[in-house]
């Protein structure tokens, strides 16, 4: 496994974009960040699940057939709010019958996890990489990038995010406020909306606010929510 560059998201981004090199010629240039967002993403969640993968499967394995929530059991396990239950990894889809493999593997994640690759159009992108004999080759690429959050904290891989995002954004000829909502309008948006509170929040401890967010925030997103707890008691 291959250890990511540790000294700045930027750097990390660069890296992880270098899966372009592969592309050039089977791709058009436009189609790089579709190719390389959802796998990032899937690489950042597969770290994420490895140490409680095995327990998760025998647990799978024990209860399946039970009438119980499946569901509920395997996300405590987890340890996370998602599971994976396929026996799959990206190092492990082989050469025969990747695409079949990765597809499973897909599949077997939670629905929460499912509808994020289903808005990606996953399943269009791995057929073309198939297609293009390029699918093992980028499975393996990204096998290769440590981003578990000890190596990799939430707070670079939010900006190796952002930084994959604009490097999208000036390939397709935009800008990067056409996929992701600039850090300045969250913070408007956040400023607009709480503000008001403010004196509620200083004046009663343990007062619980709840915002709706319609979009996947980054942890930058988040933080701007934060900095809007005056009281250490209150709960965003």
């Amino acid at each position: 496994m291959t250890a990511a560059p540790n000294n700045t998201d930027t750097t990390l981004a660069s890296f992880i974009w270098k899966n372009a090199d592969d592309l050039w010629g089977d791709f058009p240039h436009t189609d790089f960040g579709k190719i390389i967002l959802p796998f990032t993403v899937l690489r950042r969640l597969e770290c994420v699940l490895e140490s409680t993968k095995d327990a998760v499967l025998d647990a799978y394995a024990r209860f399946k057939d039970q009438d119980m929530s499946i569901d509920d059991i395997l996300i405590n396990v987890s340890g996370n709010p998602f599971y994976n239950i396929s026996n799959y990894n990206l190092s492990s889809l082989g050469g025969t019958k990747t695409k079949a493999n990765l597809e499973d593997y897909i599949a077997n994640f939670s629905e929460n996890v499912r509808v994020i690759f289903e808005q990606f159009d996953f399943s269009t992108t791995i057929s073309k990489l198939a297609k293009a004999n390029l699918l093992l080759r980028i499975c393996n690429n990204f096998a290769a990038v440590n981003l578990h959050p000890d190596v990799v904290p939430d707070r670079t891989m939010s900006n190796v995010y952002e930084h994959l995002i604009a490097r999208f954004g000036a390939e397709v000829g935009t800008g990067s406020e056409d996929f992701m909502t600039p850090r300045d309008v969250v913070h408007l948006a956040v400023t607009l909306l709480l503000e008001p509170d403010n004196a509620l929040f200083e004046q009663k401890n343990g007062l619980i606010r709840t915002i709706y967010f319609e979009i996947w925030p980054t942890y930058s997103d988040t933080n701007y929510i934060a900095l809007f707890d005056t009281n250490n008691d209150g709960d965003i």
